[in-house]
């Protein structure tokens, strides 16, 4: 669904952002980011198109009090709800990575948003044991 490609654009840019994903895992998945950044970037086109259509000239967003508001969430939202294209595979990463010196689950709860990321990035993801 195009939504969670929405809500997984940011958890995938952190994990693509980590040191202690092994080499072997890794090229999959930057190839995977690229191929999901593709879709992110047409359901953005689309998201901002259906906005232009309403806003008023010289705006960049609809206000909530404008009469058209509820149109254009409802085909915000509309888009949000149709199956996305992105057709890959899952990408495979292992369960457990090495940081500094120490294994670690690969989702451990360490930072801030580690345990949101692995419940949006699970459609996305498939966690392999070593």
């Amino acid at each position: 669904m195009n939504y969670q490609v929405l809500n997984a654009q940011g958890a995938l840019q952190r994990l693509v952002g980590r040191t202690d994903i092994p080499s072997q895992y890794f090229v999959g998945l930057v190839r995977f980011t690229r191929k999901f950044n593709d879709e992110l970037s047409v359901i953005n086109e689309a998201v901002n198109a259906i906005i232009r259509k309403y806003v008023e000239e010289g705006a960049d967003s609809v206000p909530v009090e404008d009469e058209h508001y509820g149109d254009c969430l409802a085909e915000v939202n509309n888009l949000r709800a149709q199956e996305s294209k992105l057709n890959e595979k899952p990408v495979r990463l292992p369960s457990i990575v090495i940081n500094n010196g120490i294994e670690r689950d690969l989702f451990v709860l360490t930072e801030e948003g580690v345990l949101d990321d692995i419940l949006v990035l699970e459609p996305f993801i498939e966690i392999i044991e070593r």
